[in-house]
């Protein structure tokens, strides 16, 4: 029968090898190292992907919210001082604008109508009362 140290075994050296248990060792922490530096660019990618589909996931609820492309969104609500109305959208670039008097309300949906055809864009008007609740939609 052979020598029993030259029989290999789970967790032992074969004879002829010029491994030593101590460069097997730094392999093993070497593939480790090369292990969670792939886990760990995995996880980024993974975390890209999500950031990338909320992006994706928030554009879709505000499209579906009536703030579609192509289309400008004009809110007129009373004034909180109670003088008047504002006629309120993002395309505005110094605030809401303030209308006064009788027609108040009659102008400025006359207002945004004309700028959206200027801008040859459709217009979502909506008139809302005190308490953010929609009057009437143009």
């Amino acid at each position: 029968m052979g020598d029993v140290s030259t029989i290999p075994e789970a967790g032992r050296q074969n004879p002829g090898s010029d491994k030593t248990p101590s460069s097997s060792a730094l392999q093993d922490s070497t593939q480790s190292d090369e292990l969670e530096g792939v886990m760990s660019l995995e996880t980024a990618l993974v975390r890209a992907l999500q950031c990338v589909g909320d992006m994706v996931t928030k554009r879709k609820e505000q499209n579906s919210l009536g703030r579609a492309t192509g289309c400008d969104v004009y809110e007129v609500r009373p004034r909180k001082s109670r003088d008047g109305i504002d006629l309120i959208s993002d395309q505005f670039r110094y605030g809401p604008i303030w209308y006064a008097g009788p027609d108040a309300v009659r102008n400025a949906v006359a207002y945004a109508k004309y700028r959206s055809l200027s801008r040859s864009q459709r217009a979502k008007i909506c008139e809302l009362d005190d308490f953010g609740a929609v009057i009437q939609t143009h």
